[in-house]
């Protein structure tokens, strides 16, 4: 019984969990400097795009960090999705991006940024502004 009642809060929590490991081995593994061995063979407008998706992907990668917490959040059937539950939600975004970036000064190739979590920021108010005006608190 209370699998069936906690079971869609549970896919929620096991889908974020699962989206922090992709964020943490996206970190990890991916190599900035690879894109500077093939660069010499493509085109400037191509290089711009490429560089400007790089960079758009922080706000989105942490945008869908923070909806994956809010449905979390939403599905538990122990009361509704409050201010105050969404305010915890865009915290731990926060924060999960923070450990990101310090996890990133450990990995060869990769940098602490206070610009990569100013990004990440805006990803994630960008999204609670939405969530915000669709909830009209």
């Amino acid at each position: 019984m209370v699998l069936w009642r906690y079971g869609k809060q549970v896919s929620w929590m096991l889908m974020t969990i699962g989206y922090m490991v992709f964020i943490w081995l996206q970190s990890e593994y991916f190599n900035p400097q690879l894109i500077e061995i093939y660069a010499y063979r493509l085109d400037f407008p191509i290089l711009v795009i490429l560089g400007t998706v790089f960079e758009l992907l922080h706000l989105i990668e942490f945008g869908i960090l923070f909806i994956f917490l809010i449905c979390t959040f939403k599905a538990n059937p122990n009361g509704e999705f409050t201010k105050k539950k969404m305010i915890v939600c865009f915290i731990l975004s926060l924060l999960y991006s923070l450990i990101d970036e310090i996890h990133q000064l450990y990995v060869p190739y990769r940098s602490f940024s206070f610009v990569d979590i100013f990004k990440n920021f805006i990803g994630i108010f960008i999204v609670y502004y939405i969530v915000k005006k669709r909830y009209k608190w």
